[in-house]
């Protein structure tokens, strides 16, 4: 009887050092709530991170009412045209620009001016010209310091 004794507290001994399912059970889940937990976290902060976009920082620059541009040249007449300047560059910006009307390899400024822009801020500019040959003109208005221009062509008055 002794020895069925011993041989039962052998096998409890047996038991409690080698992993049974039940303990192996509790092993993997505790690792997968640890695993779950700190994915979990790591989708938050990638999320948070590169799934929110830059906001664009850019100028506008377009003209008004675009299908009623000057389009035939007419000698000694004043021609009209507006354009506008919307600042989204999430900063005040000073834009230096100038309009001038090319012709052939000729250029004739017709303004040049500094206009201060808060961010979120336009500014719609009207510019009246007259032109003294009837020839193709382009006409141009270049915001230098970004590089970015705008333009339109007018074509000589049939006499």
């Amino acid at each position: 009887m002794n020895k069925k004794k011993d041989h039962t507290s052998q096998d409890n001994v047996r038991r409690m050092k080698s992993p049974n399912s039940w303990n192996l059970a509790v092993i993997v889940t505790v690792i997968g709530g640890i695993v779950i937990i700190f994915n979990s976290q790591i989708n938050d902060v990638l999320r948070s991170n590169y799934s929110i976009r830059k906001q664009e920082e850019y100028t506008e620059l377009h003209f008004e009412n675009h299908t009623n541009l000057p389009e035939t040249v007419e000698v000694g007449k004043i021609n009209n045209f507006s354009f506008t300047i919307g600042n989204s560059e999430h900063q005040k910006m000073e834009y230096g620009y100038s309009v001038y009307a090319e012709t052939g390899g000729d250029l004739n400024v017709i303004d040049y001016s500094i206009v201060d822009l808060d961010q979120g801020e336009n500014i719609i500019i009207s510019k009246d010209f007259v032109l003294s040959r009837n020839v193709r003109t382009k006409i141009v208005v270049e915001i230098k310091n970004i590089n970015q221009s705008i333009s339109f062509w007018m074509e000589p008055e049939d006499l």
